[in-house]
């Protein structure tokens, strides 16, 4: 079976070659990386075999030929099923740092045998990947439409309307606000 690693160091993708469209990267990449580092966490994605999700550590450099990129700037770079997968992995990783260690006692959890959750060995608490709400709202009248732009966005992006629902929070309230 070919293994493919979604590798991220300081919540970037890393990838071989510049200018190239950053895809997983094979054995052969891993091992060489693994020459110069001792990645923080490498697992398994649940339910996909043969992929794995892998943090290096910040301090260490890449080597000649590899890079680090952000998640985002591979937005309309690379197609949509490659994007959903490198999202997928970047957030398992995240959850997977996130509950390494049970909140209620402090063991070090594992993966779950049936279901896409940490289990505490210890004390049976579960731990799911977070679920974050939100919306997107296109708001026309006739033949127009109304943008926004983030004032933290650099450049002339405008988007549709867009956030994330707070808890007890309605889609018409987190429209509103």
């Amino acid at each position: 079976m070919k293994k493919e690693y979604y590798i991220f160091q300081k919540n970037k993708v890393v990838h071989a070659g510049k200018d190239t469209i950053p895809t997983p990267l094979s054995q052969e990449h891993m091992d060489f990386l693994l020459g110069t580092a001792e990645p923080l966490v490498l697992e398994e994605i649940p339910r996909e075999k043969g992929k794995y999700i892998v943090q290096f550590p910040e301090s260490i450099a890449l080597p000649d030929g590899y890079e680090a990129i952000s998640l985002r700037s591979l937005l309309g770079w690379v197609d949509e099923p490659l994007f959903a997968a490198w999202g997928r992995a970047s957030q398992l990783l995240h959850w997977q740092q996130s509950n390494r260690y049970c909140g209620h006692c402090g063991t070090v959890t594992i993966l779950h045998k049936t279901d896409l959750a940490r289990l505490c060995p210890q004390c049976s608490s579960l731990y799911y990947p977070t679920i974050s709400p939100c919306i997107i709202v296109l708001i026309h009248r006739h033949d127009e439409v109304l943008l926004a732009r983030s004032p933290r966005l650099r450049g002339s992006m405008f988007s549709t309307l867009a956030g994330f629902v707070e808890p007890g929070e309605s889609a018409e309230q987190t429209l509103h606000r």
